[in-house]
């Protein structure tokens, strides 16, 4: 049995032959978009939000940015993973 091929039975290979890959290519795409947008805007907001007592760095935004996408991605995919059923008993 190969992996991700159609007789693969694991959680990985269900999900890769159910989940929506042009939405998913969509949705990395508009992360990508939003990283640089974001890292375009960090020094001047940086700059904006830099008092006398104090000065972020340049990349701050930027940098905070990147850890909520680290941590957002991989809660998506598990989520993503899940049965129906049991998203079903989870949610209201």
């Amino acid at each position: 049995m190969k992996l991700l091929s159609r007789s693969d039975r694991t959680i990985i290979g269900r999900w890769f032959w159910t989940v929506d890959r042009p939405l998913l290519g969509f949705l990395l795409v508009l992360i990508a978009i939003g990283v640089i947008a974001v890292a375009a805007a960090s020094p001047a907001g940086a700059q904006r939000l830099s008092g006398a007592n104090f000065e972020l760095p340049d990349l701050f935004f930027l940098q905070r940015h990147i850890m909520w996408i680290a941590a957002g991605l991989p809660v998506m995919l598990l989520v993503s993973m899940m049965p129906k059923d049991l998203i079903r008993r989870l949610s209201i």
